[in-house]
């Protein structure tokens, strides 16, 4: 690779404007697939968390307890939009899967 491309990329990378997170804004989206005896298993234990990675690769843990409503007869698959308060606790979670 030219070194001028690698200068660019790198300029590039600190020029990406940030948009600052408000509390009502803050998400992420995650991928998850859970059979449903997985699931089963989660929610029997009453404080089980799911641990997900996020599109962006943070890593997020919730109580498995919230995807219960998705819960079908082969188990949870989809992608879900994960919403925080201030504090960083779990505010909602929606499908975002089309």
């Amino acid at each position: 690779m030219p070194a001028n491309f690698v200068e660019e990329r790198r300029l590039l990378r600190r020029t990406v404007p940030t948009v600052p997170s408000t509390p009502s804004q803050r998400s992420l989206d995650v991928a998850i697939a859970i059979s449903r005896e997985q699931y089963l298993k989660l929610y029997q234990l009453g404080q089980a968390v799911v641990s997900a990675q996020s599109t962006d690769g943070r890593r997020v843990q919730f109580p498995a307890q919230a995807l219960r409503p998705w819960v079908g007869h082969h188990g949870i698959k989809g992608k879900f939009r994960i919403y925080f308060d201030e504090q960083n606790r779990l505010s909602r979670i929606e499908s975002v899967t089309r």
